[in-house]
């Protein structure tokens, strides 16, 4: 390639082709690896198409499908029909011919159109027995002067007599990539145990050059060596976690991690979540045994209060003398915040009309905390903020206030939606349909919107500051390729937040094990203790489910249509009242 330049611009042009039988094509073989303990791909990261197709062209029994052509530079697809059968549904799921062949230009493959070769697929950087060499290679949108490389097509044949390829993959990144691909069309990188003892061999060879010649090849055995100094014994014991987590790792952790990883996410949580996941090897989320634990750890009156919210109403507030004192305690904590922590606190305190009762809204939702109540308010006008920006974030929360003609719709879309009767206790219901949590159908941020606008219309209920809340989170309906953790996410720090007592929150229905042992342990996880322990899952469905909510006071004449209740929520219509009514 050259650089030419005039006095407007530059542009490039190919120079002009070597002699056959390269012509544009560099061989690649003869370059050394820089780094032969990094491996192809960092770990946990989904395998790429260079290389699935290492390991399934190294697969001796699929070489009547697809296989190497004899000099080991290209491949070829025998039997188009059997390879969209058998082989494109074990390794990329729902993928079509058509999909495959534009991934395949996409990844810089070039088909041979003449000559022994013909038909069969070249990369420089895809050569058999070098896999290392797939580190080089990035997916682009084109490939510069297509039509003079193929018209000038290699003679691969040629190429290989004078630098001939191995004649079969091996060495530990190939091993690495077969382990990989044992998890099916979805695989993820596995651990490279490899790279880690190349680490450790590095790190010893800083004390002792000569280290590096044994032929211990086992992690146990150089966790095992004396330790000279506190820094590696520290990093030695990290990497004894790492793979320890790896040997743990299983399918729906790495499903997991592929949706807060693929999809749209707060930064600071997706960094959150990334560290997590390279020093554990899975994602956060609070298992039974530890919640569990946290139960019993609580104190007695706590526990006592715990059931009372769950089955029952809670005992009546403190006198008015010990809600004064925990108002002025209340003020006492918000005065020692930081002021760059409470700017849109202090916002809200000067232009929100009725500051004062939610000082005491938040009090209620806390128990009378008032340290909880502080951090509560804290996030509670950030969120608000976030939402609507300092224009109208202090602004009575009405539907004209908040939402424009062409925004009404997510809300109309009813993912949150007000259950119109209270249950035997008073508590009023919000009804959560995860399968409306529609990240593609509706901008993110209106969607978020709509969650704190249900909130507080529920704050509107009589008496919900003494009776409180319950979530019902009805998960059937929840199609996983068209939710958007972020709008999740958001909801479930808006419950953390919001000022009004949660006494229960039940999960129901679930449509698959990962929903069950995936979503709601992460999102027990994002959950302030309080709310994580009042956390009910239920796996029973029709009558049985019926029974068992009306053992927490939620009888059938309190339950939608969709739990089998009576109850027929139309959202729309309640949506329409409220505009009129200017609520």
């Amino acid at each position: 390639w050259q650089t030419l330049a005039n006095s407007q611009y530059h542009y490039t042009r190919m120079v002009n082709p070597k002699p056959a039988p390269f012509f544009y094509y560099v061989d690649r073989s003869r370059e050394e690896e820089e780094d032969p303990n990094s491996p192809i791909l960092p770990h946990g990261l989904r395998l790429n198409l260079p290389c699935k197709m290492h390991v399934i062209l190294d697969q001796a029994d699929l070489a009547d499908v697809v296989s190497w052509m004899p000099h080991g530079r290209s491949w070829r697809i025998h039997k188009k029909d059997e390879f969209v059968c058998k082989i494109l549904p074990r390794y990329w799921g729902e993928c079509t011919m058509k999909t495959f062949l534009r991934q395949l230009m996409n990844w810089g493959f070039l088909r041979l159109k003449k000559g022994q070769d013909k038909d069969s697929f070249y990369n420089e950087y895809f050569l058999r027995g070098l896999p290392h060499l797939c580190k080089k290679m990035k997916p682009c949108d084109n490939i510069e002067k297509k039509a003079e490389k193929r018209l000038n097509q290699p003679d691969l044949h040629a190429i290989s007599e004078m630098h001939p390829l191995p004649k079969k993959s091996c060495g530990f990144h190939m091993n690495t990539l077969k382990l990989s691909m044992q998890e099916g069309p979805y695989a993820r990188m596995s651990l490279n145990h490899h790279a880690l003892v190349g680490q450790k061999r590095k790190m010893e060879s800083d004390d002792d050059p000569d280290s590096l010649d044994g032929e211990q090849d086992e992690l146990s055995t150089l966790l095992q060596q004396p330790q000279q100094n506190e820094e590696r014994n520290e990093a030695i014991e990290n990497t004894e976690k790492l793979i320890e987590a790896h040997n743990r790792l299983t399918r729906w952790q790495s499903f997991l991690l592929s949706v807060f990883q693929f999809r749209d996410v707060p930064g600071d949580y997706m960094l959150f979540l990334t560290t997590w996941w390279v020093r554990y090897g899975t994602v956060p989320r609070t298992t039974e045994e530890e919640i569990q634990a946290e139960i019993i750890g609580l104190s007695r009156q706590e526990r006592m209060k715990l059931a009372t919210d769950l089955y029952d109403c809670s005992e009546a507030d403190p006198e008015l003398e010990e809600q004064w004192d925990a108002l002025c305690c209340l003020r006492s904590n918000i005065d020692a915040i930081p002021p760059e922590e409470k700017v849109e606190l202090a916002e809200a305190s000067s232009r929100c009309s009725d500051f004062d009762a939610y000082e005491m809204l938040f009090l209620q939702s806390a128990d009378f905390n008032a340290e909880v109540a502080a951090e509560k308010m804290v996030l509670y006008w950030k969120l608000r903020v976030c939402d609507l920006g300092m224009e109208k974030a202090f602004l009575t929360y009405t539907i004209q206030s908040c939402f424009t003609k062409e925004q009404i719709q997510p809300l109309n879309f009813g993912f949150l939606r007000l259950v119109p009767v209270t249950d035997l206790y008073g508590r009023s219901i919000i009804f959560v349909e995860v399968g409306r949590i529609h990240g593609k159908a509706y901008d993110a941020n209106i969607m978020k919107r709509s969650i704190f606008y249900m909130c507080h219309a529920a704050l509107d209920r009589p008496n919900v500051e003494k009776n409180g809340v319950i979530f019902i989170f009805y998960m059937k309906t929840a199609i996983q390729k068209y939710s958007k953790p972020e709008i999740a996410y958001h909801l479930l720090n808006t419950m953390n937040c919001f000022p009004f007592r949660i006494k229960a929150i039940h999960f129901c229905c679930f449509c698959n094990f990962i929903q069950k042992r995936i979503n709601v342990p992460a999102a027990q996880y994002m959950l302030r203790p309080y709310l994580r322990h009042r956390v009910i899952s239920h796996k029973e469905e029709g009558t049985e489910l019926l029974e068992r909510l009306q053992q927490f006071g939620l009888p059938p004449e309190s339950l939608p249509t969709e739990l089998g209740g009576k109850i027929k929520l139309d959202h729309e219509k309640w949506v329409h009242e409220r505009i009129v009514n200017g609520l």
